[in-house]
């Protein structure tokens, strides 16, 4: 799950928007910690009350979008007409890439960045999330809607 959601409203939320555009722009490891600190305004130790460490920054990032994803990905999968369902799973994924630019960013270009144990967290509900698009590709060809490949 999420890392310490302590103070998980304005300031938290603010900080990890802060730390997504700075990652997407520089990169996870030329980010430091004053450099958030600057952007959001916040000396060491009041950053450090809403966060934990920078990685817990970078999890918070990469797993709270597909996390979301997810949910409503499992939604659609109970969607029995199959373009109905296609539908649905392609705007939620364009909705979550217009307004998570930056996260979507960082979550392609940094998730290497992850302790072993949390970078496989995250890859484990990438995959579930692949699972239900190619579900939904295979029901589209078994009910002939979709050409098989």
């Amino acid at each position: 799950m999420k890392s310490d959601d302590k103070n998980r409203g304005g300031s938290k939320e603010k900080i990890i928007k802060a730390a997504a555009e700075l990652f997407s722009q520089r990169g996870y490891h030329a980010v430091g910690m004053s450099d958030l600190q600057q952007a959001v305004n916040l000396g060491r130790g009041s950053l450090y009350h809403h966060i934990n460490s920078k990685e817990d920054l970078l999890y918070d990032i990469v797993s709270e979008y597909i996390h979301e994803l997810l949910i409503e990905a499992e939604a659609a999968k109970k969607i029995k007409d199959v373009r109905q369902r296609i539908e649905t799973l392609g705007s939620a994924l364009i909705e979550k890439i217009a307004s998570h630019q930056a996260e979507l960013t960082v979550c392609f270009r940094e998730v290497k960045s992850l302790s072993p144990p949390r970078y496989d967290e995250v890859m484990t509900l990438h995959i579930k999330y692949e699972e239900i698009w190619k579900s939904t590709y295979k029901d589209g060809a078994n009910t002939q809607v979709f050409r098989p490949y």
